[in-house]
């Protein structure tokens, strides 16, 4: 496996029309490759996009949360989905969803949840090296 090492920043959560049982948010960011970041070249590398949410209303039932300490749960749904894809080898730069749904085993501590606005994250991306051949 070949690896290259990403850094994420974040913007706050925002929550869009919802057409199911529960509330659904976008969660921006932003992807570049760590040697270009905070260099004068990053904005020509770097990617835009987005981690949809959607949270069920048992899990807001359950987690019973304002929309301030929602919007940090949410923001923690988005980073571990993205840490999570990295490690497979998953594309950053692609516009992903992730449903959560709560059964009460998983509650969150608000407190040790970063702000999201500018939030950063270091990631290693994960890529095969050669080709799998079809069978």
């Amino acid at each position: 496996m070949d690896m290259a090492t990403f850094v994420v920043q974040f913007s706050a959560p925002n929550e869009l029309p919802s057409t199911f049982d529960g509330r659904y948010f976008r969660v921006p960011y932003t992807v570049v490759e760590r040697e270009h970041f905070d260099t004068p070249r990053q904005s020509v590398h770097t990617a835009h996009s987005c981690v949809n949410v959607k949270v069920s209303g048992s899990a807001l039932a359950v987690l019973h949360l304002d929309d301030s300490a929602l919007a940090k749960v949410v923001y923690q749904i988005a980073k571990e989905h993205l840490q999570q894809l990295a490690g497979s080898g998953g594309s950053l730069a692609k516009e992903s969803t992730v449903s959560y749904n709560s059964s009460g085993a998983d509650q969150f501590d608000i407190a040790k949840i970063e702000v999201p606005e500018g939030a950063l994250m270091v990631v290693d991306v994960h890529h095969p090296i050669g080709f799998i051949s079809g069978g």
